[in-house]
This record gives C-alpha cells, sequence and structure tokens, in this order.
C-alpha cells in the first residue's frame, strides 16, 4: 500500500528502493547532508514516515530504533537526502518483515586468568577525577520519585510509582 502511495502522490525520485540489506543507505552520513531542502508537502510526508516508525519501535520492531532516533534529529530541517534514507528503512521493513533478535540472558563463564593484568599508571600517571569542591557526598540528601505514565494503543493507562 505504502509503494501505491508512493507511485501515485510523491515526485519520480522518490521511489521505495527494490534492495534494501540494510536500514540505512551504506557510506551515508545525516549529519552533513547536503541535498535540497524538502519542500513543506514532502517535509510533511516526511515527518508521517518518522512518526509511523517511532510507533513502529514502540510496538516492538527494535531493529529500526537508533536509524529512526538519528533520523529524528532532522524533523525540523529535512532534506531529500533523510527522505530517501526513510524510504530505504521502509523498503528494509518491507523485505525483512519476518526479522527476529535474539536476546541472549545467560550470563557467559569467562575465565578473568586468560586477561593479563596490566599496570597503566607509568602511562597515564597518576590520573584522578576532577571533584567540585562545593558537590555533596554522593548519598547525601538523594531523593529520587519516578511516575512512569504509558499509553498503549487501546487507550489504556498503565501506572507505576516507584
Amino acid at each position: 500500500m505504502q509503494g501505491l502511495y508512493i507511485s501515485e502522490y510523491l515526485p519520480p525520485q522518490y521511489r521505495l528502493p527494490k534492495l534494501a540489506p540494510n536500514p540505512f543507505p551504506t557510506k551515508y552520513e545525516l549529519g552533513i547532508d547536503i541535498s535540497p531542502e524538502l519542500d513543506p508537502d514532502l517535509a510533511s510526508y516526511f515527518q508521517s514516515l518518522i512518526g509511523i516508525m517511532c510507533w513502529m519501535v514502540k510496538l516492538g520492531c527494535i531493529d529500526i530504533a537508533t536509524k529512526v532516533s538519528l533520523l529524528t534529529l532532522h524533523l525540523a530541517l529535512s532534506h531529500e537526502g533523510h527522505m530517501d534514507t526513510s524510504l530505504q528503512i521502509m523498503a528494509y521493513l518491507g523485505l525483512h518483515h519476518n526479522t527476529c533478535l535474539f536476546m541472549d540472558q545467560i550470563y557467559p563463564d569467562i575465565n578473568d586468568d586468560k586477561f593479563p593484568v596490566m599496570d597503566w599508571k607509568e602511562f597515564y600517571g597518576k590520573v584522578m577525577e576532577p571533584i567540585s569542591p562545593n558537590s555533596q557526598s554522593p548519598w547525601e540528601n538523594q531523593h529520587m520519585h519516578v511516575h512512569r505514565q504509558q499509553q498503549s494503543c487501546g487507550g489504556q493507562t498503565d501506572q507505576m510509582f516507584l
């Protein structure tokens, strides 16, 4: 469905890539993108794509989390390269929609004897972390109150107080 909208309403230079082995195009740097700025209509479409991808990350598609968060930095001033990158992510998701990410919860048994003990004082000298003279002790008068509110897609709100 996304591909039909793109081919019908967006300019011809914006198409979903046929091959998308990675979420980001290789050798692309977001921060130094010098392509032309998007016009207001394309910028609005780019912003909606980023919103959709943010929801996808919240719903569990964590393989694109870093890439989407990098693109959100460019919502205010988006360029054509940013739009191309967002379409690359969508094409990647279309081609890799059944991927799984496995987390191993087992702590590895590491033999510390295999790692030599090194004395770095000769290299670094006497290094100490600078501490402000008017700083408090780490545990003095520390209070933390946390309120977490999460709204699910169904409109229900889960709350937790710590």
